[in-house]
């Protein structure tokens, strides 16, 4: 055999002794990494993950059990298979949640927190009372009062109002706006308001004074006229008109 021969035997010994290195390191890393996948695969199934807590906070008006049924969990709930953004989205559905804020504490366990729309007013329409937020925003509907402490608005004509919407009503809109320009102290009195246009504003308090605000227009100055009128009665008054709050008009029983 020639030299030339043995040394071309030579060669091709090696590169066949190193494909075979490379085969072997290539079905090393395909079995590693398929180890790894279906080692994942189990793992993410597995039921050290499977919900056994959730903590909710913040939440008044939403019923803890109803905020885990919008969020459609329960204990066969998979955490490393829940996508917190998707359950937040799902828990604002609700009319009276205005923001969800989600926390996967691994392994077995879900913080919620909730920021509630706060009741502001009430308005009758076709039968029905629906409640709303300060900026208009309908929170539920029903036929009996839920809440004694916010004041029913009387003798206004709206849209229809839809539960988990906004009204587009300028003449409600207006309304909240000028109940929440109204001092504290006397918005929390206030029982029921009338509102048949936007300078004719009527409240009706819970110690039976009639107001006639007019507009929301010089709001600073009538709060401060209608609160020395309070503070200088005897309990006597009945009726406050400060349309014209340099003119205040007085009655007494």
């Amino acid at each position: 055999m020639s030299r030339v021969t043995e040394a071309r035997q030579r060669r091709e010994e090696k590169l066949r002794a190193t494909r075979n290195r490379q085969n072997l390191i290539l079905a090393s890393v395909v079995v590693s990494i398929a180890l790894v996948v279906v080692g994942g695969y189990f793992l993410l199934r597995s039921d050290l993950w499977l919900l056994k807590t959730v903590s909710i906070v913040g939440n008044k008006h939403v019923s803890a059990k109803k905020i885990a049924k919008l969020a459609d969990l329960d204990d066969s709930t998979n955490l490393m298979r829940v996508a917190k953004d998707k359950l937040e989205v799902a828990i604002e559905k609700d009319p009276w949640i205005a923001q969800a804020a989600v926390t996967r504490d691994l392994p077995s366990r879900i913080e919620i927190i909730v920021t509630e729309r706060i009741p502001f007013a009430m308005v009758k329409q076709k039968g029905k009372l629906f409640i709303l937020d300060k900026r208009g925003y309908v929170l539920e509907a029903g036929e009996t009062p839920r809440f004694d402490s916010i004041p029913v608005i009387n003798e206004i004509e709206t849209d229809r109002l839809v539960v988990g919407r906004r009204t587009q009503s300028k003449l409600l809109i207006g309304a909240l706006k000028s109940l929440a320009g109204v001092a504290p102290k006397l918005r929390d009195k206030v029982v029921w308001i009338s509102v048949p246009s936007l300078d004719r504003l009527a409240f009706h308090t819970s110690d039976d004074i009639e107001i006639i605000y007019g507009s929301v227009e010089g709001a600073g100055r009538k709060n401060t006229v209608i609160e020395r009128i309070l503070e200088d009665s005897k309990g006597d008054i009945v009726h406050i008109n400060v349309t014209v709050p340099e003119s205040p008009v007085v009655r007494r029983l």
